[in-house]
């Protein structure tokens, strides 16, 4: 197998990319290890927020198929699902794995979009089945159709936890309630909590699980609440521990790492162009820092146009333009979502002008 680039993540951020390069006549190959394309989009019933410029609002699903369409019918995209990125070779070839065999792809170029997982939260009874994460448990619901639980405790308050919430109050699991450790709680849109107590779910601060119990399966629940300890039955339990970049692919290629808590954690170091330390590998989506979806899509672009600029594909003065128009569509992005999540970004890219990341913002 041949190609010029290969994009690792079939989700949003990665086909994004694989598009945004395949336009500008870069021959692609879109490697995903499940069984379709389209990430965590596949599952996401819920409205989008703070999209690119020109994207009508919408579900996640929608925009997961739409672009999944588009993807499909460009000629210079190759795909293949059920295929794992599994180690490199000496001579810079990729490694594959389809479950029955071991390929390689030589490539000129990859990008990295493995996208982030959801980190579980501790506690003694974790393991037994009936604990899940939050993201676990909305796979289950909206796109495999089955009811994980009749009754469930949620820990953890982000907005992606209230929209779970909501999700399963609607297809009759009772939400008893969304507990959070801290103080206060960590969800940023208002009308999501709104909408948490007009259903009636509870919120309790300074709330962890003492421990869950059951025989073979969760059957009950004890809390400390505000010091209290409290009993209660459920057969379920979504955890919510906050997204981690999946970055394991950027150590193989022994890129260098920068630690930012507010993108997350441990992130390869890149530029402007979000090409990282490694020759030729570039990074996009929450691979690149922890943020909101319109961020993710316009990450695979900035990706997507550099790798073309690489390739000899555009000119630099073309790239330079379109980059700048990116940069603006991302400022934008993430400042509607959250400045600090902007601010960290730009302290994490390195060796660029900042003059440069100026006129991007503005």
């Amino acid at each position: 197998m041949k190609t010029e680039l290969i994009v690792v993540g079939g989700g949003p951020a990665g086909l994004m990319a694989a598009l945004e390069a395949a336009e500008k006549n870069v021959m692609v190959t879109i490697i995903e290890e499940s069984h379709q394309l389209g990430g965590q989009f596949r599952q996401q019933t819920q409205f989008l927020d703070s999209l690119p410029e020109g994207m009508p609002r919408m579900r996640g699903v929608e925009l997961a198929n739409e672009l999944v369409k588009k993807v499909t019918n460009n000629d210079n995209i190759q795909v293949y699902t059920n295929h794992a990125v599994i180690g490199l070779y000496e001579d810079g070839r990729v490694g594959l794995n389809n479950g029955k065999e071991i390929l390689s792809c030589q490539t000129e170029k990859i990008i990295v979009a493995t996208g982030a997982d959801i980190q579980a939260v501790f506690f003694p009874g974790w393991t037994l089945p009936g604990v899940m994460t939050i993201g676990a448990s909305q796979i289950m619901v909206n796109r495999e159709r089955i009811k994980p639980g009749n009754s469930t405790f949620i820990v953890g308050s982000s907005d992606f936890a209230l929209e779970v919430a909501l999700q399963l109050e609607e297809v009759g699991i009772n939400v008893l309630g969304i507990i959070e450790k801290d103080s206060k709680f960590h969800y940023r849109k208002q009308a999501l909590g709104e909408q948490v107590k007009e259903k009636g779910i509870p919120l309790f601060k300074n709330t962890f699980i003492e421990q869950a119990q059951g025989n073979g399966q969760v059957e009950r629940v004890i809390l400390n609440h505000n010091g209290k300890r409290e009993e209660y039955e459920v057969d379920l339990i979504c955890v919510d521990g906050g997204l981690n970049p999946i970055v394991e692919l950027c150590q193989l290629y022994d890129c260098s790492f920068t630690y930012n808590e507010t993108l997350g954690g441990w992130i390869p170091s890149y530029q402007s162009n979000f090409q990282t330390s490694a020759d030729g590998v570039f990074v996009a989506g929450n691979a690149a820092g922890i943020t909101c979806q319109g961020a993710v899509l316009v990450t695979g672009k900035l990706a997507g146009l550099s790798v073309a600029e690489s390739l000899g594909k555009v000119s630099a003065q073309e790239a330079n333009l379109i980059r700048s128009h990116y940069w603006s569509e991302l400022s934008k992005v993430e400042q509607e979502f959250n400045p600090l999540v902007h601010e960290a970004r730009m302290e994490h890219v390195q060796n660029i002008d900042q003059a440069q990341i100026k006129v991007y913002e503005s």
